[in-house]
């Protein structure tokens, strides 16, 4: 499962019996697809690997040279709400957490 902050409970004569919490891996291999549509290891039997951490899900193949990112929903909160809070414009926001204009525009759309 890779969910960050995902559990499972175990239910027993309708009643929760245990609860399980998952943390993601450091790392992810073999199971995502490379979103570029060039990347060699679309075409060929190549295993791709996601490299994880607190604040992003980030994807780099031997033979692609573009790093995809995937920011968790609690890291885009977390900079809209201090955005918000510290009344940050876009520039300065991009700038204290070291993120692309684009994706703060998108995330002020979405949450």
């Amino acid at each position: 499962m890779y969910a960050p902050y995902a559990t499972v409970n175990c239910i027993k004569d309708y009643k929760v019996e245990k609860n399980y919490q998952f943390t993601l891996p450091e790392q992810i291999d073999a199971v995502l697809i490379c979103p570029n549509g060039n990347c060699i290891s679309n075409n060929k039997p190549v295993s791709s690997s996601f490299t994880i951490n607190q604040r992003h899900i980030a994807k780099r193949l031997n033979f692609d040279d573009i790093i995809y990112i995937s920011y968790s929903i609690n890291f885009r909160r977390k900079v809209i709400f201090t955005m918000e809070e510290e009344g940050l414009n876009i520039r300065e926001t991009t700038k204290q957490f070291r993120i692309g204009s684009e994706s703060v525009s998108r995330w002020i759309n979405q949450i």
